[in-house]
């Protein structure tokens, strides 16, 4: 299993004698979710997937929730569309065994968005610079975000202050 790629919570085995449509959607649950069956949010790879397998596929995949507050993606009830289905069935099948990302772009921009609402919690008061700046520092400055399988952002005390100090000399140095 590579790290953080799947959640036995909402992800279940590919068998020999599934249909199509279980095994794409058991495909799908490997590779794509928003949320997992504890109410966690994914990894940012498998919300990634989500979302842009969603914007690509729709109306072919559709979201799903169940009772314990999983978000997946399922096949649509109704497929008229084969070459569709087996351009997905191809997709997922390179996702689940070539390279776990769908769109590059996607990624970038749900873990930037990750990383600035992090930051959004955990400044301290409204004289620390915009979040979008803090972030931009840490990047400048080749500080770490790491980014938890768990979907969640951790910036370490001293990175995160060295941000905000960065972050704050670059905007005086701006306004001069």
């Amino acid at each position: 299993m590579k790290d953080g790629m799947m959640s036995s919570i909402i992800a279940y085995p590919i068998t020999p004698d599934m249909g199509t449509r279980e095994a794409l959607n058991a495909m799908l649950s490997h590779v794509a979710y928003e949320s997992d069956g504890m109410g966690y949010r994914a990894p940012t790879v498998l919300a990634s997937n989500y979302r842009a397998l969603l914007r690509d596929y729709a109306p072919l995949v559709v979201e799903h929730s169940t009772e314990h507050w999983a978000r997946v993606l399922i096949i649509a009830p109704h497929v008229d569309r084969s070459d569709i289905l087996a351009d997905l069935a191809e997709t997922l099948i390179k996702l689940c065994n070539d390279y776990p990302l769908y769109d590059e772009q996607d990624y970038s921009e749900l873990e930037e968005s990750r990383l600035i609402e992090f930051i959004d919690d955990e400044r301290a008061d409204e004289t620390d610079p915009p979040a979008a700046d803090i972030a931009r520092a840490l990047w400048e400055c080749d500080l770490q975000a790491i980014h938890e399988s768990d979907g969640s952002v951790y910036i370490s005390e001293t990175d995160f202050h060295a941000a905000i100090a960065y972050a704050r000399a670059t905007a005086t140095a701006e306004a001069n």
